[in-house]
C-alpha cells in the first residue's frame, strides 16, 4: 500500500500549551519519523501543502518556520541546529502541492483510500476535527502505528499480509516456513485487525513487561501471559501443555536450533457465533536476548493431531 503523507501549517502550528523545551523535543522525535519514512520511501510519500506552511507560527513568542529557516544567528541558543537541519530535509525531501487545505482535507476522507493506496497527515500535534486515523503523530512509533492501522483495515491477501508484517514490525520475527505460514494465517485473515493488536503488543511492550513479570508477582509464564493479554484487551494468554504439538510445525527455526512455539496470545469466538474459530498466535523468545519476539503461526487453534502441509 502506498501512503500519501501530508505536512501543513496546521501540522506544526503552536497549540497554546507546549513550552520552547517540550517544543523542541517534539521536533527533534520528528528525525526518527521522518529516517523511518525514508527507509520506507518507495511506500511513503511526503506531500508538503504549501499554503501558508513558511509563515506557521511554532512557538510561544511568535516564532516562525521561516524565522528559523532564515534568522538562524538571531535564533542561536534558542533554537538548536538540529531543529534548523529537520526543517530544511523537510522542505527538501517533500514533493510540493499546491492545493488548498481543505482539498487536502477532503484527500484525507474514506472515500479516497483503497487497498492499494491511503492518505494521512503528519501532526506534531493533533487536529481535532480529524480522524485519529489519519494522523501520524510527531515521532517513529506514531508511523509505524499508521502503517499497523492500514495493515490491519486492508490485509489484501496472506503473503502480502506476511510481506508487510516483515516490513513494519521491528521486532517481530516470522517463521521461515513462509508457505505453511501463509496456508495457516489464510485461515483467520479477516481478523487482521487482532492479528495486527497482537503483533503490536509482541513488538512494542513484550520486552519491558517480560523483564517486570517477577516484580509483578507473575513467577509462572502463563499466569505472565494471561496478565499480559488482560492488560492490553486481548481475551487470553497461555502455553500448551504439551509439545506433541511440535508434529503441527508450530515452532521457530532460530537463534540456536529449533524452538517450540506453544506460548500464544489468542481471541476466542464471538458469544453470538460460538462455531466462529478462535485466533491464535504461537510464539517463542529468547530469555538472554529479547530483541525479538519469534512467530511460529498465526492460525486457527491448533488442535492434537498431525496437520499435513499441502504439497
Amino acid at each position: 500500500m502506498i501512503a500519501d503523507l501530508f505536512i501543513c501549517d496546521k501540522s506544526f502550528a503552536y497549540n497554546q500549551i507546549d513550552s520552547l523545551q517540550e517544543i523542541n523535543k517534539k521536533i527533534l522525535q520528528m528525525k526518527g519519523l521522518f529516517d523511518a519514512i525514508k527507509k520506507h520511501k518507495t511506500d511513503n510519500k511526503l506531500r508538503l501543502q504549501t499554503e501558508n506552511f513558511i509563515q506557521t507560527i511554532i512557538y510561544p513568542d511568535g516564532t516562525t518556520i521561516e524565522d528559523i529557516i532564515w534568522k538562524t544567528q538571531e535564533l542561536k541558543g534558542k533554537i538548536s541546529r538540529d531543529v534548523l537541519n529537520l526543517f530544511q530535509s523537510l522542505i527538501t525531501q517533500s514533493k510540493q502541492c499546491t492545493f488548498s487545505y481543505n482539498d487536502m482535507i477532503e484527500a484525507l476522507g474514506p472515500e479516497y483510500e483503497t487497498e492499494d493506496e491511503c492518505n494521512g497527515i503528519i501532526a506534531m500535534n493533533k487536529i481535532i476535527k480529524l480522524d485519529e486515523c489519519k494522523q501520524v503523530l510527531y515521532d517513529e512509533k506514531g508511523f509505524y502505528r499508521f502503517r499497523h492501522y492500514y495493515l490491519g483495515k486492508y490485509p489484501k491477501n496472506a503473503k502480502y499480509f506476511l510481506n508487510q508484517i516483515d516490513q513494519y514490525f521491528n521486532k517481530i520475527k516470522l517463521s521461515k516456513d513462509r508457505k505453511y505460514m501463509e496456508e495457516r494465517i489464510a485461515e483467520v485473515l479477516h481478523k487482521s485487525d487482532k492479528i495486527i493488536k497482537v503483533l503490536t503488543v509482541l513488538n512494542d511492550s513484550f520486552e519491558e513487561e517480560f523483564k517486570q513479570k517477577d516484580k509483578d508477582g507473575h513467577y509462572n509464564i502463563n499466569a505472565f501471559l494471561d496478565a499480559l493479554a488482560k492488560r492490553h484487551n486481548i481475551d487470553e494468554g497461555s502455553v500448551e501443555g504439551s509439545k506433541t504439538k511440535n508434529e503441527l510445525l508450530c515452532y521457530f527455526e532460530g537463534w540456536d536450533g529449533k524452538h517450540y512455539c506453544g506460548p500464544h496470545l489468542k481471541y476466542k469466538p464471538n458469544n453470538n457465533n460460538p462455531h466462529e474459530d478462535q485466533l491464535r498466535i504461537y510464539f517463542c523468545w529468547n530469555e538472554k536476548d529479547l530483541t525479538y519476539i519469534y512467530i511460529g503461526l498465526i492460525c486457527r487453534h491448533v488442535k492434537t493431531g498431525k496437520i499435513e502441509r499441502s504439497k
